[in-house]
């Protein structure tokens, strides 16, 4: 048996809708009730366990009462009731307010883009008169009719949607149609309560809005410059009150796309065709999207060259298949010429400025090389070591074989049999290295003032073999390992610091070339001399710390003392400590990169070699020792709770 349908409205004797939570056990006794849909007897249940409502006196099983149709007779009645009850019956429309400038600004190209939307609240009192339930019009019966008895203004459908949309012939009748979801009683309360009816909405003439407005646009910016150069703001916003956009001087094509996106190679299309000679290497036929010049192989063309390399490439093509699909995707967007001087960017004579470019920055590369050299801080890579080239020769000459090729000579003007060094910063391209020759050479491919930046650290500039650099006739040499024989046969010899005389081979080896580097023999004498440095350093200035990623900390203001000692036979050190007993005190021991310091006492274990890298590190133009490749720190661990330097404005 299924179970009764409980309803929370009801029809009484004079066939109006009553709630259940208005009735009391009095007015069950002396009304009646009966269904909104099948007409039947209905009781009021006003149970305290179960919620009240009305329920079918008799079993409907048999008769045509259901829910859905009780939904929708219900929601007739209860609309009807608020039209005839209500001074005011509104509805939610959509409006659309256009620019009352749309016919002159100059964004109006797109009028979608003046036009914004809104809801509009009509009071359908003001129009009709009368509500009717089941009415026909024309061919069609609706739900609920409203109509204007005086005007005979168009009538009005109001259609309950329970389960069945309108149907299409409806729509298609260009009768305005209210078509109202309910799917609950809670939807009809909510109908009964709120001030519009919402629904959707067909063939209602809704008039445009004309009024001033001020929409923001997002536009891009594209200009190119005397230079060659172009530049790309990816969006800025103005708005029709304000269209200023940013002016940049030298240009010679300045655009703005209001309705789209341009990529580069799209910009750099779009100027060809308005008759720019332009030239890039990134829409030459020959140019891969991973920005390789396919021509790279073949010919002595860059890898990854530079754009403006198109203006000398011989071989340079316009990718006209790119063209052509860039070009379609150009028409369809909106873009407006600010400037446009085609006649002043054919002038240019683009050869002529880019070897100019070219050659400042191979100016500035070779000046930073030489500026090195005179600071003592340009150094050749053997392996693992650096050799710093100051020390094997005093002369350098800098000189100039084209507009892309720089060079540097290096030389011993008291030496002339030794062999000289030359050193190029050359363009990629533009320069054939003479591969055939005898000379000792090195060349380093320059592409901008940021190129020297892979050789550069803060001790200076370390050239090393790589794709950068190209050594020619340097190589390094390989060597067998000795037998133990041989080992103890060979004998200690100090090398001179410079080289009397270099082979004449063709193949001049790196470690022959700094042999005596390799080969020097620092001896206790060298240790005494760092020693007496760093005395005559921590007694007339100060000495600082640091260890790995932690400030320095200056020794001074800690110890007031040194002394010379001889803790291990070969295990000389200076002592820092203090007179007064208060502070531990520290031992600066100087080592050999393959000598084994001592480790059980505070040390700060200096490593020395005979160029005298450890001096190239200062704090506030006093000698700093660094935990690192010069300086190892053993059982000196509270370096924190030392004084930090930020700390001490006296030093």
């Amino acid at each position: 048996m299924k179970q009764p349908i409980k309803y929370q409205y009801a029809l009484d004797e004079e066939n109006h809708i009553i709630d259940i939570s208005m009735i009391n056990k009095e007015h069950r006794i002396h009304s009646n009730y009966h269904c909104p849909s099948c007409g039947r007897e209905l009781i009021a249940k006003l149970g305290e366990k179960k919620q009240k409502h009305f329920a079918h006196k008799f079993d409907t099983e048999g008769f045509p009462c259901n829910n859905e149709t009780y939904l929708h007779q219900l929601a007739k009645i209860k609309i009807k009731e608020k039209f005839d009850k209500s001074e005011s019956f509104f509805i939610k429309l959509r409006e659309k307010v256009i620019c009352s400038s749309v016919e002159n600004c100059e964004f109006a190209t797109n009028k979608h883009l003046c036009i914004k939307e809104r809801d509009k609240l009509v009071n359908l009192k003001k129009y009709y008169n009368l509500c009717s339930i089941e009415k026909s019009i024309k061919d069609f019966r609706a739900d609920l009719l409203l109509e204007n008895t005086i005007t005979g203004i168009k009538p009005i459908l109001i259609e309950i949607f329970v389960t069945h949309p309108c149907t299409q012939d409806k729509i298609n009748s260009k009768l305005p149609i209210i078509e109202i979801p309910i799917q609950s009683e809670e939807d009809i309360q909510i109908i009964e309560n709120k001030t519009e009816l919402c629904g959707q909405t067909y063939n209602f003439p809704i008039k445009n809005i004309y009024e001033p407005m001020e929409i923001n646009y997002i536009i891009q910016k594209y200009v190119l410059f005397s230079s060659g150069k172009y530049s790309y703001i990816p969006t800025h916003q103005i708005s029709c009150k304000n269209i200023e956009t940013p002016q940049f001087e030298h240009t010679l094509l300045d655009i703005s796309v209001y309705d789209g996106k341009l990529e580069k190679t799209e910009f750099f299309y779009y100027a060809i065709s308005l008759g720019y000679n332009l030239k890039n290497c990134s829409i030459c036929q020959h140019y891969n999207f991973k920005g390789i010049c396919k021509k790279s192989r073949e010919i002595n063309t860059p890898i990854q060259p530079n754009p403006s390399y198109a203006y000398f490439c011989n071989y340079y093509k316009t990718n006209e298949l790119f063209h052509r699909i860039y070009k379609h995707a150009t028409s369809k967007i909106r873009i407006k010429i600010i400037k446009n001087d085609t006649k002043s960017f054919n002038n240019i004579d683009f050869n002529f400025l880019y070897s100019q470019k070219i050659g400042n920055i191979l100016n500035t590369c070779i000046s930073q090389l030489e500026q090195c050299y005179y600071k003592k801080s340009l150094r050749l890579q053997v392996g693992s070591i650096s050799h710093n080239l100051s020390c094997y020769y005093n002369s350098c000459e800098r000189f100039k074989i084209n507009k892309f090729a720089y060079g540097l000579k290096f030389y011993h003007s008291m030496q002339p049999k030794k062999t000289p060094l030359f050193l190029y910063c050359i363009k990629e391209g533009f320069f054939n290295i003479k591969k055939k020759s005898n000379t000792k050479n090195i060349y380093l491919k320059i592409e901008d003032e940021q190129s020297l930046k892979e050789f550069t650290s803060y001790t200076g500039i370390t050239i090393y073999p790589c794709g950068q650099s190209i050594f020619h006739n340097i190589e390094e040499r390989k060597h067998e390992r000795p037998s133990k024989e041989q080992t103890n046969q060979k004998k200690e010899k100090e090398e001179p610091c410079c080289i009397k005389e270099l082979p004449s081979k063709n193949t001049l080896y790196l470690e022959d070339l700094f042999k005596n580097e390799s080969k020097t023999s620092l001896t206790n004498k060298n240790k005494e001399e760092v020693l007496d440095y760093i005395e005559k350093e921590f007694k007339a200035r100060n000495i600082f710390i640091e260890k790995h990623q932690e400030s320095p900390v200056s020794l001074r203001p800690l110890y007031n003392e040194c002394k010379r000692e001889d803790i291990k036979r070969g295990n000389i050190s200076l002592k820092i400590f203090n007179t007064s007993n208060e502070l531990t005190p520290i031992f600066i021991q100087p080592c050999l990169n393959n000598e084994s310091p001592l480790k059980n006492i505070p040390t700060i274990v200096l490593r020395i070699d005979s160029q005298g890298m450890w001096k190239e590190w200062s704090h506030k133009n006093c000698l700093l020792i660094k935990e690192g490749k010069n300086g190892e720190f053993y059982n000196i661990i509270n370096l924190n709770e030392i004084v930090p330097d930020e700390t001490l404005n006296s030093f």
